[in-house]
């Protein structure tokens, strides 16, 4: 093979990387077909095809070493495949040749692919669930790894500092603490907020003048990755997305150590997995999480996310039962309280963790010096009082307000004992003797027909929260599958009928108190004195232009036509200035409104879909649906559960999973919350669109699926609302109830094909609640009761939580 038919010189522009490849006397080395590279932490990795001499073609992993950069991973790499045949075989990647000198002095390392260079996802891009369970598996491989140890002894000061000095993250530590704030870095003691207890300085235990720093301790040794964080676990996973978590792979072991502490792969890991959960903890939840790190086993989990109770226990209890075995529980204690001191600490240079991850690392490593001061050192006490410095000056996470805490109660609610469990708000109440059963509790036959739209000021005393939902009926079948079947304003058998009409219902005179909020839905057409006026005025004009001659409306003398009587004008609550003042006015009201809750590096997304019925049909059968869970995160990648609903009971349930990238044109991008951005984003997605959806009704359709499928801040979902307002057309319905019992604004417009479009928001928050389309007579083609959009940490069938 010549130099010029290799494909090195347009695949690698380093010249003396070409250089060193084709002086490989191991084989000949040509680019792949399809080239691709990748940025390691400290080097370049890329892939090549090597036809070696004595083996034949084989496809590798080369990773470039810097110059400067340390010169033993190699080494330390054929170390980690010595040192235990049969963990190496199933879950090290081969070193199958020996690295490569450059002329400058950087080296190269040949690596075999994990799993084949088939599909694999890192331990980061899974489901809260397979995460957990891949942990598990990961740490049950870690004690075989690990079984034949070695007891050494060493100082607590030395064990931190071993910790922090093998992950080169001394400097870093340091530089980071100072960003806190001017504190003396040097004292023995701290505080962490001005009113709190005083505890070691961590950062002393870097050097040897800590009160706690020559305390004495056998610590138990043996294999130990080093840099075991999610990325470094790869999963091999099918082309349907399925894992198999039993054949994972370590890879980048360059940081291999075979007499390092057991406790300090399983640590770090935890605190990696946790990493993108901290910057936005409340501040109860931050702490109890500190507690639940520092002892997994004894401490109160109530107030710490389960997904997050999960990571921070896993893996913990076998690997303290495997060391009581040997009669070592305590000295692992010991040991792992000081790992989790050193590595905590390494954590904190991390700038991808945000400053209040950064915090919360470092509070973690003091809290855990304190409780191994108070366990294994009582007798070094801290002072009575002095001059202690304080790290944090009011950068302790503010507290939560009680709706923000109702929510986290719903969150921890699993950790709950039944007794405390929360109920619905109306659930909690009894209703008092003789009061008025709400229209949607009623059987159908006594539900009456629509009546007009309630005015466009909602009535007082109608309930604005999500208790109504709670009121629903459910009948057993329901309420053993978790659905809901609905009353709310059925048609009467007298008015199933009627002809009806898609204009919009005037509004009343004046509201009516107890007026009940109605459903979208075509309305039976009442015929008064001024509509067949109206009628006869019209039938006169036909006749007229039928038969050839013209009425002349006005007295005999006359010789010219008074002017012809024009139409009553639309009503003014249903015109588009109208619409569009009540979409700003709300718009307005949402941008004041605090952010909503939720967390987590997935989205979820929960709607029902009645579709595929008679669209003429007197009744629509709302117990015949599908019940859609979606789960993505931000590479476009995750998990739709889809049940199909047959009178209140789930007949089938299907799961689907998605790569990275493959919801990219399902799920649009978040909105920005400029006007001028937005409205360029809005026209770009609409433009994707078929040509007959590229009107305002397509617009209206772009913006209910960003509404749908993200979260969005206030300011966000204020711009779109305003965005709402100005298309041509919109019109309002007036107040409505949608399938979930949720009180809600509705609007409505047509797009070119004489169907029509209906929006319903939220009263007071403007969140979408459902969207439905019907046709030129009435006829419901489909309905979609949207059920929330969160952030959440796990995939779950059946919850957002």
């Amino acid at each position: 093979m010549g130099r010029g038919h290799d494909g090195l010189d347009d695949y690698i522009q380093d010249p003396v990387i070409r250089h060193g490849l084709r002086g490989w006397p191991v084989g000949q080395v040509r680019a792949p077909a399809q080239p691709e590279s990748m940025a390691g932490h400290v080097a370049e990795l890329f892939s090549i095809l090597l036809d070696a001499h004595r083996t034949g073609p084989q496809k590798l992993l080369v990773k470039v070493l810097p110059h400067g950069v340390d010169a033993g991973e190699a080494a330390r790499h054929e170390q980690a495949l010595a040192a235990d045949a049969e963990f190496a075989a199933r879950h090290l990647v081969k070193q199958p040749y020996p690295p490569l000198r450059l002329a400058d002095g950087r080296h190269l390392l040949f690596l075999e692919f994990a799993n084949g260079a088939d599909r694999v996802c890192a331990l980061d891009q899974l489901s809260h669930d397979d995460a957990v369970q891949a942990m598990e598996k990961v740490f049950e491989a870690l004690l075989g790894w690990t079984r034949k140890f070695e007891l050494s002894s060493t100082t607590a000061g030395r064990l931190v500092r071993r910790e922090v000095t093998d992950a080169k993250a001394e400097h870093g530590v340091r530089k980071t603490a100072a960003l806190f704030g001017p504190w003396k870095q040097r004292a023995d003691w701290i505080r962490l907020d001005p009113a709190g207890p005083i505890v070691p300085n961590p950062l002393r235990l870097l050097t040897k003048r800590s009160p706690l720093s020559a305390m004495p301790i056998d610590q138990i040794v043996s294999n130990c990755h080093g840099d075991l964080h999610p990325p470094n676990i790869l999963l091999p996973c099918s082309r349907r997305c399925v894992i198999d978590i039993a054949r994972f792979s370590l890879v980048d072991i360059g940081t291999f150590r075979h007499d390092a502490p057991v406790t300090r792969d399983p640590t770090y890991l935890r605190l990696t997995q946790l990493r993108t959960h901290l910057a936005s903890l409340p501040a109860r939840q931050a702490e109890a999480l500190i507690d639940l790190m520092i002892d997994p086993g004894a401490a109160d989990d109530r107030q710490v996310l389960p997904s997050l109770a999960q990571v921070a226990r896993a893996g913990h209890l076998a690997a303290g039962k495997a060391a009581g075995g040997r009669g070592l529980a305590k000295d692992w204690r010991a040991q792992y309280l000081l790992t989790l001191v050193g590595q905590a600490l390494v954590c904190s240079t991390f700038t991808n963790a945000e400053p209040g991850g950064q915090r919360w690392y470092f509070r973690l490593a003091a809290q855990a010096a304190e409780a191994y001061r108070r366990e294994f050192a009582p007798s070094v006490t801290p002072p009575s009082d002095g001059d202690v410095p304080v790290v944090f000056r009011g950068k302790k996470l503010p507290a939560r307000s009680a709706r923000e805490e109702a929510v986290l109660a719903r969150l921890t609610e699993p950790h709950r004992s039944p007794d405390r469990r929360i109920q619905p708000p109306d659930q909690a109440r009894p209703r008092r003797a003789g009061a008025r059963v709400p229209a949607y509790e009623l059987p159908a036959e006594f539900v009456l027909p629509h009546p007009a739209p309630a005015p466009p000021t909602p009535p007082t005393g109608v309930s604005t929260g999500d208790g109504n939902a709670a009121r629903f009926p459910v009948n057993a079948s329901a309420a053993r599958n978790g659905s809901r079947t609905d009353t709310l304003n059925r048609r009467s058998s007298r008015a199933r009928n009627r002809r009806t009409s898609r204009k919009a219902a005037r509004p009343a005179d004046k509201p009516l108190p107890n007026r009940r909020l109605a459903r979208p839905a075509t309305s039976v057409r009442r015929w008064n004195s001024r509509d067949l006026r109206r009628l006869g005025a019209a039938l006169v004009g036909v006749l007229a232009l039928c038969g050839g001659f013209a009425v002349w409306v006005g007295r005999p003398d006359e010789t010219s036509p008074t002017p012809p009587v024009r139409q009553a004008p639309q009503e003014p609550y249903s015109t588009p200035s109208y619409a569009r003042s009540r979409l700003l006015e709300l718009a307005t009201a949402v941008e004041n409104l605090p952010e909503p809750p939720g967390e987590g590096p997935l989205t979820c997304v929960h709607s029902r879909v009645w579709s595929g019925q008679n669209p003429r049909a007197s009744r629509i059968d709302l117990t015949t649906y599908r019940d859609e869970w979606l789960w993505w995160d931000d590479t476009r990648a995750g998990k739709r559960v889809v049940t199909n609903v047959r009178e209140g009971r789930p007949i089938t349930t299907t799961p689907f999973r998605y790569g990275p990238g493959d919801l990219t044109t399902e799920v649009p991008a978040a909105p920005s919350d400029n006007p001028v951005v937005l409205r360029r984003q809005l026209t770009a997605l609409r433009n994707e669109q078929p040509p007959e959806l590229q009107d305002a009704a397509g617009s209206l359709l772009t913006i209910v699926r960003i509404l749908r499928y993200n979260q969005l801040t206030r300011r966000q979902h204020a711009a779109l609302l305003r965005q709402v307002a100005e298309l041509p057309g919109i019109g309002f319905r007036g107040a409505y109830h949608d399938r979930g019992g949720r009180p809600g604004l509705a609007f409505f417009i047509e797009d070119g094909e004489s169907r029509q479009l209906t929006v319903t928001v939220g009263l007071e928050d403007g969140r979408l609640l459902s969207h439905e389309v019907s046709d030129d007579t009435g006829g419901q083609l489909s309905y979609e009761l949207h059920l929330g959009t969160t952030r959440t940490t796990e995939q779950r069938d059946g919850t957002c939580h």
